[in-house]
């Protein structure tokens, strides 16, 4: 197909995906998701250490920056 067809038919939007962390979230008890809540929110847990232990638990692998921009925003909602 030449460059100009392609061009002539958009792509139409992508959404965001969904981040991997809420799904993972979500696919705890109740009992671990509340805990799991309650340390996010608390600001005694550096950030990479909280990760640390959520992913030997099962946590997604995601790089310390993206759990931390996740975490501000997890605790905003």
């Amino acid at each position: 197909m030449a460059l100009a067809d392609r061009l002539a038919k958009p792509i139409s939007r992508v959404s965001p995906q969904r981040p991997a962390m809420d799904t993972w979230l979500d696919s705890l008890t109740p009992e671990d998701r509340e805990a799991v809540d309650a340390a996010l929110r608390d600001r005694g847990w550096a950030s990479k250490h909280l990760l640390r232990e959520l992913q030997a638990e099962g946590a997604p692998s995601i790089a310390e920056s993206t759990f931390d921009k996740w975490r501000r925003d997890h605790v905003a909602r």
